[in-house]
């Protein structure tokens, strides 16, 4: 299971700062129901909540551990891809 803590509120936009300010608790963590990433932006979807969120936001857990979900090839399809063509 994947965690997501609410560690950087001075990220992202003007706009997502008041957004996720209105939901969520700097340091809260919240259990991640999927992270959605494309080459400009990664979103994260938490669950019982229905805004997604832009990934700059947090820093990610799994098994109590922080994971990077950047360089990680189960959240990075682009990682993924070039591994797959490495074959």
């Amino acid at each position: 299971m994947i965690f997501a803590k609410y560690a950087h509120p001075n990220n992202g936009s003007k706009y997502q700062q008041v957004e996720i300010n209105s939901l969520l608790k700097v340091k809260k963590h919240s259990e991640v129901d999927k992270i959605s990433m494309d080459e400009c932006k990664t979103t994260v979807h938490l669950r019982n909540i229905m805004t997604p969120f832009n990934a700059v936001f947090f820093d990610f857990f799994e098994d109590g551990k922080q994971i990077d979900i950047y360089t990680d090839p189960r959240f990075n399809s682009h990682i993924r891809e070039s591994c797959h063509a490495k074959k």
